[in-house]
């Protein structure tokens, strides 16, 4: 019962820690060339196979 939450927990984790890095990539982006929309894509797409993952993983439970 310990090892299903600890995956969550992990996962919950990863997402965070993505997240938190696309935002300060996005920021050094920001600083060093002009915005291009293609990376706004990338981010959404990192987050909707993070929130997929999620959803695999609560099915596996």
């Amino acid at each position: 019962m310990i090892f299903p939450l600890l995956v969550l927990m992990f996962t919950i984790l990863s997402i965070l820690y993505t997240i938190i890095n696309i935002q300060i990539r996005q920021i050094i982006f920001k600083k060093n060339k002009p915005h291009k929309p293609h990376n706004e894509n990338k981010v959404k797409a990192l987050i909707c196979i993070s929130y997929l993952q999620v959803n695999n993983l609560r099915k596996r439970m």
